[in-house]
Formats: structure tokens, C-alpha cells, sequence
């Protein structure tokens, strides 16, 4: 295939893809191409096309990439060349695009975010950037956007398990400390070490927890053992009745069974399926902590835009596959009844008034 051939490719399954966000399809497409020495093309068109749109689309783009490499679609030697191409025009497009570094550390964070990727492959993606003294600047900016997901004290120890060293990435004779506290990132400094203990704490903002949980679900396809070792690693006990985590595991799991986008959102009811014995645990079988859940689940529809027939789906799955009781169900209802009449009077009320 043409270079000129695969970039045509390319930007139809981009295109699409950002319309349906439908990774598996991509996938497919990718495999059917046959050409791996060539997907450094779609690389760098994924980051042409995608570069100045919002941070959910760099994102989603810079987890397909992931995911391709995770799946052994692409090789990493494809993606560091697919930036190569970007970075060697970074000053210029500097120029044009003032927030170029934070987005490209948005489309990059997700290779390191699992830790399965080792961290020193940071190395050699900003290897075209040593000329100009950015390889830094570029690798502080995908720190932490990653750190901002899955929290500080994880990108800590991932940092200083990778081997790196900020003396090597930053201009000769650079203040390495003042760098790092310029960015907010002393806490991967070489003094800055933390033991394993000291990373599970159970201060962990409810919002990062989620925002993990969604990584493992989500990016990572994690098994749902995988899972339960996480949870038992980073929050204590105590705190798994808690219905701020509770609705956070609702909203992370279902996040994980929608696809499509906008008015063609959809569940994926096998994830639903595969899934249920991780919400069974943590909601053990507790009407109060059952209802907590419903009312994440349609919080989530909310920030969705209500897209028809979803919510029902969600219902339906959750109670053939005994994770929320019938009971539950009325009690969610009884309370959306009084919601909606409370609405009403108050909505009679002000009609008066004015």
C-alpha cells in the first residue's frame, strides 16, 4: 500500500471513530490493513486529526493507540515514530497551537497509565526533542495529566521503578528541583521515593478512585480479580460501605458498558454481565447501598443527555443479572414519584407568585 493509500485509510477509520468511538471496529480495520510497518501513519494522523479538538477526544484517541499496542496490532517502535513526526514540527506548531505540550501529554498518558507499558518508553518518544530542551517539558505534561487520573503517590512509584531521571531529559545545567516544583511534580524527585505502603493510603480522593476504577474497567479490561485486588489495595475496608464509593463503582462500571456517542450512546449488556459479581460484592445484597447505585446509574444518564432507552437497558440487565432486588427498583421509584410532585407544586407555586 501507498503511503497516500494508507493515509486516506486512515482518516476514513479515524473519522469514524470519533464518531461511534467504537474500539473493537477499529481493531478490526487495523488488522485487516496488513500493514504494521506503515502505522506510524495512523498515529500521526490521529494526532493531526484530533489535536485541536476537546481533551475527551485527545484522550479517547490516545487510548485507542494503547489499546492497539496492548493487543498487538501496533508496534511501539510505529507509535514512537507516529509522534517522531508530530514532535520534529514542535516549535512551530508551538506557534499556532499556545496549549500544544498539554495536549500532548493527553494523548500520551494513557500508554503509562496501566504500568504495563514500561515508563522509560517516555524516553524514546521525546528523543526528537532533546535538540530543542523540550523531552522535559513534554514528559512533565504527560505526568500529570496521568497523575491527575490515577493520583501521585501511583505515577511516583511507576516513575522511580522506570529508571528515569529528569537530569537526562532537561537542558544541561538545568535546576532539576526548581523544574519540578515549577510543574508540581516533586513528588517524582529522587528524594521524593515512597514504599508500597505508603501509595494504598485511604485518603484517596473519592474522585480518584473512580477515576482508576475506570481505567481498570475501561482501558485496562482488567478481570474482575483484578479488580477486587485493586480495591483491597487502595481502599480500606471501612470505606467500601460507603455510599460516596458505591456510587462511584456504579458509575465507573456502567461508564465502562456505554459506547457510541451522543444520541447513539449504547449499553454493551455483556459488560453489564461481566461485571455483576464486582457490584454483587461491594453491594451485598444492602437495599440502601442498592438504591445509592441506582441513583449514580441515573446521574450518569443525566450527564449523557438521557439517550433514549438507555436507562431502561441498564434496569433490565441489573435485575436479570440479581444485582439490583425488585424491591430496590419500587423503592428508586417511590422516590422519583415524590421528586416529580414536589416539582409539580413548586413549579404551581411560583405560577402563582408571579
Amino acid at each position: 500500500m501507498s503511503e497516500d493509500a494508507m493515509e486516506k485509510k486512515c482518516k476514513a477509520i479515524l473519522e469514524e471513530f470519533m464518531h461511534l468511538r467504537d474500539t473493537r471496529e477499529v481493531q478490526t480495520c487495523i488488522a485487516e490493513l496488513r500493514s504494521p510497518s506503515m502505522l506510524y501513519i495512523f498515529v500521526r494522523i490521529a494526532v493531526e486529526q484530533s489535536l485541536e479538538r476537546n481533551v475527551s477526544t485527545r484522550q479517547a484517541c490516545g487510548t485507542l493507540m494503547y489499546d492497539l499496542i496492548r493487543e498487538g496490532l501496533m508496534e511501539k517502535q510505529q507509535y514512537i515514530k507516529g509522534f517522531a513526526e508530530i514532535l520534529k514540527f514542535a516549535e512551530d506548531i508551538v506557534m499556532d497551537i499556545r496549549n500544544f505540550w498539554t495536549y500532548m501529554g493527553e494523548f500520551i498518558a494513557p500508554l503509562v497509565l496501566s504500568g504495563k507499558i514500561p515508563m522509560n518508553i517516555l524516553q524514546d518518544i521525546s528523543r526528537p526533542l532533546h535538540g530543542i530542551g523540550k523531552a522535559g517539558l513534554l514528559t512533565a505534561e504527560v505526568l500529570l495529566v496521568a497523575s491527575k487520573i490515577i493520583g501521585e503517590a501511583r505515577i511516583a512509584e511507576l516513575w522511580h521503578n522506570s529508571g528515569l531521571e529528569w537530569s537526562s531529559l532537561l537542558p544541561a545545567g538545568g535546576d532539576v528541583n526548581k523544574f519540578l516544583e515549577r510543574k508540581g511534580l516533586l513528588f517524582t524527585a529522587p528524594n521524593s521515593r515512597r514504599t508500597g505502603s505508603q501509595t494504598a493510603t485511604e485518603g484517596m480522593p473519592i474522585s480518584k478512585i473512580q477515576g482508576h476504577l475506570e481505567h481498570l474497567l475501561h482501558r485496562d479490561r482488567a478481570s474482575n480479580s483484578e479488580v477486587f485486588d485493586w480495591i483491597d489495595a487502595n481502599v480500606v475496608k471501612c470505606r467500601r460501605k460507603d455510599s460516596d464509593f458505591i456510587r462511584a463503582l456504579m458509575t465507573a462500571v456502567c461508564q465502562s458498558a456505554v459506547s457510541g456517542e451522543g444520541s447513539s450512546y449504547r449499553c454493551e449488556i455483556n459488560e453489564v454481565k461481566n461485571r455483576a459479581a464486582v457490584l454483587q460484592k461491594y453491594f451485598d445484597n444492602d437495599d440502601k447501598l442498592e438504591l445509592q447505585a441506582l441513583y449514580a446509574l441515573q446521574a450518569l444518564n443525566y450527564r449523557l443527555d438521557s439517550p433514549p432507552s438507555l436507562l431502561r437497558i441498564f434496569f433490565d440487565k441489573l435485575y436479570d443479572e440479581d444485582v439490583i432486588s425488585e424491591e430496590v427498583f419500587f423503592a428508586w421509584e417511590k422516590v422519583m414519584i415524590r421528586m416529580n410532585s414536589l416539582g409539580n407544586v413548586l413549579h404551581s407555586s411560583q405560577s402563582l407568585h408571579s
